[in-house]
């Protein structure tokens, strides 16, 4: 059987959702259901980014914890998805779940026991020299 996988980007929880949101998982939605149609074992995963500063400043200038926070807008999203009938994923993982945690604590510990083609650490400490600037997410030299 053809198999086919397809994932929104994991969006970030720092705000209600919105148009973008909603327009993204529909283009989604409507290809797996395509896909589905035509004998492929699909497989949609979307979710909610719910790490970061501007997380935390949002949730503070609510009086609320980031994680209480973080649940909240990820209801909200699946509301959203809900209203509109999006609701064909297989996964809406969010990166506080368990599940994501085990999952990308597995990947790192298969990537960190393997080695380049010249035999090099795939995993190595290094060093970033920069200034982080969380209003516009970019590093500045």
């Amino acid at each position: 059987m053809k198999t086919f996988y397809i994932t929104t980007p994991i969006y970030y929880a720092n705000s209600l959702p919105h148009l973008g949101h909603l327009y993204t998982t529909t283009v989604a939605d409507a290809i797996i259901k395509h896909k589905k149609q035509r004998g492929f074992d699909t497989f949609f995963l979307t979710g909610t980014d719910e790490h970061g500063v501007n997380i935390q400043r949002v949730a503070e200038s609510n009086n609320q914890t980031p994680q209480e926070y973080v649940d909240f807008i990820s209801s909200e999203m699946k509301k959203m998805f809900a209203d509109f009938g999006l609701t064909d994923y297989d996964i809406f993982m969010r990166t506080t779940s368990e599940f994501h945690y085990e999952g990308v604590q597995t990947l790192w510990r298969k990537i960190a026991g393997n080695k380049t083609p010249k035999g090099n650490s795939t995993i190595y400490k290094g060093f970033y020299e920069a200034w982080f600037c969380p209003n516009c997410a970019e590093f500045k030299t």
